[in-house]
């Protein structure tokens, strides 16, 4: 009889799919041609910045999975930043918000408060 099971819980971690499956990281800068091809060189600096923040993410992504606050922190925070996107003429803008309450009746041992987007 065969046994199957979710991928999620027959491989938990990028390490165990390297183990089970012999996947050998790539590091070779040839490897994706199309992803840099046309573009203006970046400097040495940039280039150990975006090092930086690689080393961070495989660090932390070999462990297991990452929560989208955690690849925010790592990934996409760090990226923004030293592409531009949080100086001139770039802006983070907030969505609006309302705070809404719902009442319930006093017996009740809780209450809810909620956020509504604004459209």
């Amino acid at each position: 009889m065969t046994q199957t099971a979710a991928i999620t819980e027959a491989i938990t971690t990028l390490q165990d799919a390297e183990n089970r499956f012999g996947f050998v990281r790539v590091e070779d800068e040839q490897f994706f041609p199309e992803w840099y091809e046309g573009l203006s060189e970046i400097t040495e600096p940039e280039k150990a910045s975006v090092d930086v923040v690689r080393r961070r993410y495989l660090y932390h992504r070999a462990a297991g999975d990452l929560l989208e606050g955690t690849v925010i922190l790592l990934l996409v925070s760090p990226i923004l930043a030293l592409s531009g996107f949080y100086d001139p003429p770039f802006r983070i803008e907030n969505p609006k918000t309302q705070l809404a309450s719902l009442c319930v009746p006093e017996s009740a041992a809780f209450s809810y408060q909620f956020c509504m987007k604004m459209r």
